[in-house]
């Protein structure tokens, strides 16, 4: 009764043996099913086949090692997939599930998995036991043959017996009792630290401790808190130190149902050392074996077998000088070295490189600096006298990284070997500090990168090409900028109505978009009088972008051009956002997710939509629309976790936009012309309901509005037109399980509409109205595959109409075997809907 929700699914993961899965499928039939075409035999034959034949290839071919790795690497194919089909069955066997055989001593093994976690939570009283029993269940064959008198014979039962001495039967079932007891709580905290300094390092973070006394004793918390540690002591200059060094005790001898923990920080021989920085260079030109080499600490081993070869004779000179960077002038640097080395063993001289020196970081380059200095050294927070700090080390790799300026970059350290004077500290103890250089080691990236998206739709019964192109320039001024070119260009089918109102008759044409963006992006905050140093530790960069974009659809054709300019920065400690989600991005846990947003825009159309520049007339009103409007959109989902692998998720989703002045419009569709002062949005500002990511069961943005529904000729629901509304309601509740590896399933139901804030004589039944609007909520209901890749999940989702409250017949669930037209739809979607 006291584990929380987290502990009990903890606990059910630890059960060894577990029953087959029936739902959605019996995994156990789909098993047994395969078993019957299955032959171990015969698998073994193909596999010594497979080997003898591609053994015969092989020595043919032994002289060309091209044709080796290829014929090598089919072999291992082939026999990866034989084994897998000997060790796991055949493929309708990896479907399913083989019998979980009862094991007496896998239970067992439970019950001692068992106690150990809840010991390891506090309860180190907790006791955990186990019963089986037995369950005869006769077969519906049993049944069937007894009820015919064809079978006279008792059905005897598995020779193996349950707790109680019991003969077991053809099922079992096992019971797990745990007790968890009393909970031991943290009655003292000591601290056994012989290391002085180390001590007063850990004593003035005890404010941080995530061990407090009178809490419950946990040893994730104790583990976390070795974490803890560890870092602190990293970044208080102790380069050496190791998680291995702390050791807790726990004591519960002395206070009943109460813990006294120990803290214990050893000390290796010669004592803990701490390190400062004697000198920090970065090497802005690497090339990439060298990066990778740094990167995996393989940079001073190699170092060390150049020194050993230059140590031995070659020909009449025998070279026994031992570099060491204890020695090293002023100003010579380890790159240099190595280069110098390097050049000695090639026989030929060393490519000089160009250094500087800027606030105390030195850059070296062969040949001149690419990126300025200046805005490398607001990314390095490692400075010459600096103690050694993990965090800062970690955070200029990070902020290097956000430079897009580098292909790799990392940050390696090499000790000075020399005795250095003692110090006294704070507190007047003498202390010695030991010394670390720093080398930043960075590969630079291309210059030009250029990226290439082609792709194509098939929609309405026309097919839709479609185009990006992306330009990308790093470091066009030398000031790690980057410059982004982009067009982009697509055709997209869509059926309209042809001919008079009402007509069923449909025409697929074009939609077309095209456009170009501009985007130059500075890694600095651009702001006077000296404001953008007041964001300098928070990564700021300012971003310029010039963009145009033209749209012509069947309803509107827009161009619109913006131009912007944006803050951005980055910080570690804190976030402010629109969007709560608590789950992960495969939605794995229990969780809430709530969304909110909100525009307003045209605010601004008064002081230039009479003006003579934008209208061109003079001083009369400009013949293109302009509007102002506010929006507003709320999203709540809620993610119920019932088993490791099964959710529960439901999502509610609504929102309002509406004009904030009246916009006179002309009709010339209509002879003579019709002029209306109404309340009007921009099309594109309308919401639509309908989709892979809204309510399945319709075509996107085809749902709606309210009761109302253009109408065909022939009577019939008008599935062509879009259905914009200013009142958004819509919901959905999803099913989720496992079926295989990573094939998902669902099962579904969506609900909602959209509706107008004003009435519309030309729709009637289309505005919202609180006495009608419960009976106006369309449903759909259906069953989905999901294809989780872990970094990718593909969605099919296949839905039927239930309820459509636009139609005479509105319970269209009636005719989901008799009509196929407008009945079901399928959606292919990326992630999940919600």
């Amino acid at each position: 009764q006291g584990l929380t929700q987290a502990q009990q699914e903890r606990l059910l993961t630890l059960v060894q043996q577990k029953p087959n899965r029936n739902i959605p499928v019996p995994r156990l039939a789909v098993y047994q099913f395969g078993h019957s075409f299955y032959d171990s035999a015969r698998i073994r034959r193909k596999i010594a086949h497979i080997r003898a034949d591609y053994a015969e290839k092989l020595a043919a071919v032994q002289t060309d090692s091209a044709k080796l790795g290829k014929l090598t690497a089919q072999r291992d194919r082939r026999l990866q997939r034989k084994e897998q089909a000997l060790e796991k069955g055949n493929a309708i066997m990896r479907l399913g599930e083989p019998p979980v055989i009862y094991d007496p001593d896998l239970s067992g093994r439970t019950v001692d998995q068992l106690t150990t976690y809840l010991r390891s939570q506090g309860y180190f009283r907790a006791r955990a036991t186990y019963t089986d029993s037995a369950r005869s269940k006769r077969s519906l064959v049993d049944i069937v043959l007894r009820a015919l008198q064809l079978r006279n014979k008792p059905v005897h039962a598995v020779p193996l017996r349950d707790s109680a001495g019991q003969r077991l039967h053809r099922r079992v079932t096992v019971t797990y009792q745990v007790q968890e007891g009393v909970d031991f709580t943290l009655s003292q905290l000591t601290r056994r630290i012989p290391d002085t300094a180390v001590a007063r390092v850990v004593a003035r973070s005890q404010g941080a401790t995530l061990l407090r006394v009178g809490e419950a004793y946990n040893e994730d918390l104790i583990g976390q808190e070795r974490q803890r540690l560890e870092l602190l002591l990293k970044n208080a200059g102790y380069y050496d130190f190791r998680s291995q060094f702390i050791t807790f005790e726990a004591d519960t001898s002395f206070e009943k149902n109460q813990v006294r923990l120990g803290l214990l920080i050893a000390s290796p021989a010669g004592g803990h050392r701490r390190y400062r920085l004697r000198q920090v260079t970065m090497l802005t030109d690497a090339g990439q074996g060298q990066a990778l080499r740094s990167l995996t600490g393989d940079s001073a081993r190699r170092r060390e077998r150049r020194a050993r070869r230059l140590e031995r004779p070659t020909g009449e000179e025998n070279t026994s000088s031992r570099i060491s960077t204890a020695n090293l002038p002023a100003g010579v640097t380890p790159a240099a070295v190595a280069d110098s080395l390097t050049a000695r063993r090639r026989g030929r001289r060393a490519t000089p490189r160009d250094t500087v020196r800027l606030d105390s970081v030195l850059f070296a380059s062969r040949g001149p600096l690419a990126i300025t200095p200046r805005v490398l050294t607001r990314q390095i927070t490692l400075r010459p006298g600096q103690l050694y700090n993990l965090s800062r080390t970690q955070r200029t790799t990070r902020q290097l990284g956000s430079l897009d300026m580098f292909r790799f970059n990392n940050v390696s350290f090499s000790k000075v070997e020399a005795k250095l004077p003692l110090r006294t500290d704070s507190v007047a103890t003498p202390v010695t500090d030991y010394y670390l250089d720093a080398l930043v080691t960075s590969s630079p990236s291309p210059r030009f990168a250029e990226t290439t998206e082609i792709g194509g739709t098939y929609v309405a019964d026309k097919p839709g090409p479609f185009g990006n192109l992306r330009l990308k320039w790093r470091n066009p001024f030398h000031g790690a900028e980057v410059l982004e070119l982009s067009g982009r260009v697509g055709f997209e089918g869509q059926f309209v109505r042809v001919g008079s109102t009402g007509s069923n008759e449909q025409s697929s044409v074009y939609t077309i978009q095209y456009g170009a963006t501009a985007a130059l992006l500075i890694p600095k905050h651009l702001a006077p009088f000296g404001l953008g140093n007041l964001l300098r530790n928070y990564q700021p960069r300012t971003r310029f972008s010039l963009s145009d974009t033209y749209t012509q659809t069947p309803y509107y054709t827009r161009s619109n051009a913006e131009l912007t300019f944006d803050y951005l920065w980055q910080t570690p400690s804190f976030s402010f956002t629109s969007v709560y989600n608590s789950n992960d991005i495969n939605q794995t846990h229990s969780a809430h997710y709530l969304r909110l947003f909100a525009e307003v825009g045209g605010l601004t159309r008064d002081l230039y939509r009479t003006k003579s520049w934008f209208t061109g007339r003079g001083d009369r009103d400009t013949p293109l629309e302009v509007y102002d409007f506010a929006k507003i959109a709320v999203d709540y989902r809620r993610y119920y976790r019932l088993s490791p692998q099964t959710y529960l998720a439901w999502r509610l989703n609504g929102g309002i936009a509406h004009a904030l002045t009246r916009t006179p419009s002309t009709d010339s569709s209509v002879t003579p012309p019709v002029t209306s002062n109404l309340f009007t949005i921009p099309y594109d500002k309308y919401f639509f309901v309908g989709g892979s990511n809204s309510v399945r069961a319709w075509q996107p943005r085809r749902l709606g509005t309210g009761s109302y529904a253009t109408r065909l000729a022939d009577g019939d629901r008008d599935y062509i037109t879009e259905q914009p509304g200013e009142l958004l309601l819509e919901g959905s509740l999803e099913y989720r399980f496992p079926v295989y590896s990573f094939i998902k399933g669902a099962l579904f139901t969506d609900f909602g509409n959209v509706w107008t804030l004003q009435p519309d004589p030309a729709r009637p039944g289309a505005e919202f109205r609180f006495d009608s609007f419960a009976k106006q909520f369309a449903v759909g209901s259906g069953i989905g595959i999901r294809l989780d890749f872990t970094f990718l999940i593909l969605r099919f989702d296949i839905a039927t109409k239930v309820y459509d409250p636009t139609n005479t017949a509105p319970w269209r669930i009636r005719n989901v075997l008799s009509q196929t037209t407008n009945q079901t739809a399928l959606n292919v979607g990326i992630g999940y809907p919600f």
